[in-house]
């Protein structure tokens, strides 16, 4: 029989069978020429948010199961058709190679993987994954709002002040609020005679400056305390 006239599994069969390559890659190319393959191939792109419904580019999927198991392959239409669509959504999770190829020679180390695959997915509750992502937003909001806080001595080195301000700088941009405290707490009010009130002033007005650096940023409130002892200065970037 030649090969024109066999079915694409036949000749994958009979190439495998007589460890014949040609005929395996004959096979291949017979299988992607398909008309029905073509809904199966890969769905791996470029998206800008979650594929859905008929966002999904397959006639077929999967979808996984409360025990995270995998159902058999089914039309995707028809799936959709079968849920609520005003309390559901499907949304595609991932791929594989599609259940009725999964048999089929995997190929050489190194050379891609043509074998046609069906999107992997999940049937999700609208009203669940909204109060799912109020949560993640949520998160993200605190996480912005940490208030972070950098020590410092009205005698610090240019060099140590260069990478505090850094730090201070990294910390409003990443939008969160930081407090610069000079001086600990568990050692009270402490002076340092070894700087001027002069000297204590640049080195305000210099903090202050790197801050104005960053867009948005602003002192939200007056600094606590007083210049050459315990002090706190308030920043944050202020939302667009």
């Amino acid at each position: 029989m030649e090969v024109g006239s066999q079915s694409p599994v036949d000749v994958m069969k009979e190439g495998k069978r007589r460890g014949h390559e040609d005929h395996i890659n004959v096979g291949i190319s017979l299988m992607l020429d398909l008309e029905t393959c073509k809904p199966f191939q890969s769905t791996r792109q470029p998206s800008t948010g979650p594929t859905r419904d008929e966002g999904i580019a397959a006639s077929d999927i999967q979808i996984v199961n409360d025990d995270k198991s995998l159902g058999p392959s089914q039309n995707l239409k028809r799936t959709l058709a079968s849920i609520d669509r005003n309390a559901c959504f499907i949304l595609q999770v991932g791929d594989k190679v599609h259940p009725r190829y999964e048999e089929y020679p995997e190929p050489e180390l190194g050379d891609p993987d043509t074998r046609p695959r069906i999107p992997v997915c999940k049937i999700v509750d609208k009203k669940a994954f909204r109060l799912s992502q109020i949560q993640k937003d949520k998160a993200k909001k605190n996480a912005a709002l940490t208030t972070k806080q950098i020590e410092l001595n009205w005698a610090i080195s240019q060099h140590d002040l260069s990478h505090r301000l850094d730090k201070l700088k990294e910390f409003l941009t990443q939008g969160r609020r930081v407090e610069v405290v000079f001086g600990k707490k568990r050692k009270g009010w402490m002076q340092r005679k070894d700087v001027t009130d002069e000297e204590a002033q640049a080195l305000l007005h210099q903090i202050r400056e790197a801050v104005k650096t960053v867009e948005n940023s602003r002192e939200w409130q007056s600094m606590e305390g007083q210049a050459r002892r315990q002090a706190i200065m308030f920043f944050e970037a202020k939302k667009k």
